[in-house]
């Protein structure tokens, strides 16, 4: 320890930044709203593409056109792609990503205080 613990650290002086807390603490808090809808958008678009499968719709494993019966998934080829690879893998708790992303996303929307806590380091 020698020297360095005689060190006493005192508080240095911060100097004002080029924008203000205020403002800092508000595109923090807009980039996190921002982040918890795309995660809530991705929970719903899980849960209406899996509410609406269909074994007959174009996936990886089935070779069938849109064309032919028309496409049955409410999200389109995406849904649909989506859909059969999670139902194929973890059957229905491909339902779990839809209730997880939904609390994941209320979970980052419900702490505005802890953004500002960010600031006053």
């Amino acid at each position: 320890m020698g020297q360095y613990s005689k060190v006493v650290r005192g508080k240095k002086k911060s100097k004002p930044g080029l924008v203000p807390d205020a403002v800092k603490i508000f595109i923090a808090r807009r980039i996190i709203d921002t982040t918890a809808a795309c995660v809530l958008a991705a929970g719903l678009f899980v849960l209406l593409a899996v509410a609406s499968y269909d074994n007959a719709d174009p996936s990886m494993n089935t070779a069938a056109t849109p064309g032919n019966g028309g496409l049955h998934n409410w999200m389109g080829s995406a849904g649909s792609y989506t859909a059969d690879f999670l139902l194929q893998t973890l059957g229905i708790g491909a339902l779990a990503f839809t209730f997880g992303f939904s609390a994941w996303a209320v979970r980052m929307s419900w702490k505005p205080w802890a953004y500002e806590q960010i600031f006053e380091q």
